[in-house]
């Protein structure tokens, strides 16, 4: 580089210097600048924070555990319900299907358009999520969703405890149209199909 170009590029950094502190502008001290740790974390749904925040205070182990939801359900849980075990079918059909809908319903000829994990969780946890679910999610006309539930295999007595929860809340949900255990491909036992009203 030239010696000529070399002066004119250090005139022109002096001069935009200058022009800088006459305007106030002042240079930020990199030593001194911290990240918030809060902006590093990925932040975690209202919902399972909220969730987990009830799940630390207090038991839901006892089948006489009140329950305490986060927002004005349709699940009652006040009467005696018996228990699922891992082969049991759920069915259920409300009066507004028609039983060749339903045929193919349970044969798992409606594509599913959507679906729930609910495996592993509290009952707890699953009670707000399928609320959550049942009140939001979208689906197009003759479609389904599919709810997975588990088999309760490693519940004591191998009683199915999410899976007789989950067919007691479906049958008292207004969405609910039809439900039925899902063919072997799509889980079985383990999940269940879910009939429900397209949201207006």
């Amino acid at each position: 580089m030239s010696k000529d170009k070399e002066y004119r590029q250090n005139s022109a950094a002096l001069d935009f210097s200058r022009l800088m502190q006459n305007a106030g502008v002042v240079p930020i001290k990199t030593s001194n600048q911290q990240t918030h740790p809060a902006a590093t974390k990925k932040a975690k749904p209202m919902l399972a924070v909220a969730i987990k925040s009830q799940d630390s205070n207090q038991d839901y182990s006892s089948s006489n555990a009140k329950f305490t939801t986060l927002s004005n359900d349709p699940f009652s849980d006040n009467c005696e319900i018996s228990p699922l075990f891992a082969a049991d079918t759920l069915s259920y059909c409300s009066q507004s299907v028609q039983k060749n809908a339903f045929r193919k319903f349970r044969r798992g000829n409606f594509p599913i358009a959507d679906e729930l994990d609910l495996h592993g969780l509290s009952r707890i946890q699953a009670r707000e999520l399928l609320l959550d679910f049942l009140k939001h999610t979208l689906i197009p006309s003759r479609h389904c969703v599919r709810i997975i539930h588990g088999k309760g295999h490693r519940s004591t007595g191998n009683q199915a405890i999410l899976k007789t929860q989950v067919n007691h809340w479906l049958q008292q949900h207004k969405r609910v149209l039809a439900f039925h255990s899902c063919i072997p491909s799509d889980g079985g036992t383990g999940a269940v199909y879910v009939l429900l009203r397209l949201l207006a």
